[in-house]
């Protein structure tokens, strides 16, 4: 199980902390067939990578462990996406490209790949990969705004991404994540 937390913190700053960020105290069981309310235990860290615009880095993601249904949680940083190595802005900076800006993907990464020297792995596939997902999510993105009273002016693809970026990212990943129990990409 995964749970999303917004450090308030740069990127590098988690980075640089290290196993020395300030993680909360996890309270009640997040597994829906489990009533545990106590404290959830610190059950170690595990390593993943993140990829920046311009870095690629290893940061360390905390454990937490039920003592009643013996599940794990992870506590995510509200930058990274689950199964996702690429940051949440950097795939959402593809999409921007994409949908508002309609910048073919090959363009894209050539800009990114002069821009950012570090992700000459970076390919158009990903792009497309991406907004294939975003489209399939699209009306449930639209239905989370719709759950906050916040709706965009219309249901176009370009309207939904400027209301994800009004609303602001960290916190719109925070949020979504719960509202379905996945984030805005993962596979329907």
């Amino acid at each position: 199980m995964v749970r999303k937390h917004h450090f308030h913190i740069s990127i590098q700053e988690y980075y640089r902390r290290g196993k020395e960020n300030l993680f909360p105290q996890i309270y009640n069981c997040p597994n829906p067939e489990c009533a545990y309310e106590g404290r959830l235990r610190f059950h170690g860290f595990y390593s993943r990578n993140v990829l920046t615009m311009n870095e690629t880095l290893v940061i360390f993601i905390k454990r937490y462990f039920c003592p009643d249904c013996r599940k794990t949680v992870s506590l995510q940083p509200s930058f990274v996406l689950f199964r996702f190595q690429y940051t949440f802005p950097f795939i959402f900076y593809t999409l921007v490209q994409k949908i508002i800006h309609k910048r073919p993907p090959i363009q894209i990464v050539q800009t990114i790949k002069t821009l950012f020297t570090e992700r000459k792995e970076f390919s158009r596939q990903h792009i497309v990969f991406y907004q294939k997902r975003f489209m399939e999510h699209h009306t449930l993105v639209i239905g989370f705004f719709s759950s906050k009273e916040c709706l965009a002016p219309d249901n176009t693809l370009p309207a939904v991404i400027e209301q994800i970026r009004r609303y602001g990212l960290s916190l719109f990943n925070l949020e979504y994540s719960p509202y379905l129990n996945k984030h805005f990409l993962s596979k329907i």
